[in-house]
């Protein structure tokens, strides 16, 4: 059929603190399209921020719409019917947040094997790969603030531990997600088999 003879294409959503971003990939890692759509943030009273989980599924759905607009993707590949599998990505494993404490520090021309990366991954339990950005840009300012020195694992470590990740301070919200995924059998990102350990049905 047309939609069996279309390339594959891939959806992938990321909800951070300000906005949420859609992208459309084929199956080599190429972007085909990426949308991006403000969430709202309230301050009801100082040190106090407020967000709607409606206000962020409608962010998400303007956002996936106007990627799928922008991707030139065949009708048969967005029908109703063709999004067969539901993916769960989880937060970084240990060996995941060492990769993007070194991505992060090449892109900004530090060696990352002059990091002890492992301590970095270490300290950074419960990161998503934008806090651990973070905590490295954060660094870079502080060595340039401190006389232009070097960056050192030192100067990473310190601000890692004086971040408190969203994984923390949304606690409850992760491990509904969790549930989530577990109870819909979606499709677990790095292992491949079902958040639950069951296996899929197909039809």
């Amino acid at each position: 059929s047309a939609a069996m003879s279309s390339p594959r294409a891939y959806l992938g959503i990321d909800v951070g603190t300000g906005s949420a971003r859609a992208g459309i990939f084929d199956a080599a890692g190429r972007m085909l399209a990426a949308a991006t759509q403000p969430i709202q943030i309230w301050h009801p009273q100082a040190d106090f921020v407020e967000q709607s989980s409606d206000d962020i599924w409608r962010a998400c759905g303007v956002a996936v719409r106007a990627a799928l607009a922008q991707a030139g993707l065949a009708p048969e590949q967005i029908r109703q019917g063709r999004f067969g599998q539901i993916v769960f990505v989880d937060l970084p494993s240990p060996e995941d947040r060492a990769a993007i404490f070194r991505v992060h520090l090449a892109r900004r021309a530090r060696d990352p094997e002059a990091f002890q990366l492992e301590e970095l991954a270490a300290a950074s339990d419960g990161f998503s790969g934008a806090e651990i950005e973070a905590a490295v840009k954060s660094a870079l300012l502080d060595g340039y603030l401190d006389g232009a020195r070097q960056l050192t694992t030192a100067d990473v470590l310190r601000r890692v531990r004086s971040m408190r990740p969203t994984s923390e301070v949304k606690r409850e919200d992760i491990a509904d997600l969790r549930r989530w995924a577990q109870e819909h059998l979606a499709i677990d990102a790095v292992r491949g088999a079902t958040a639950s350990g069951e296996r899929l049905l197909e039809f």
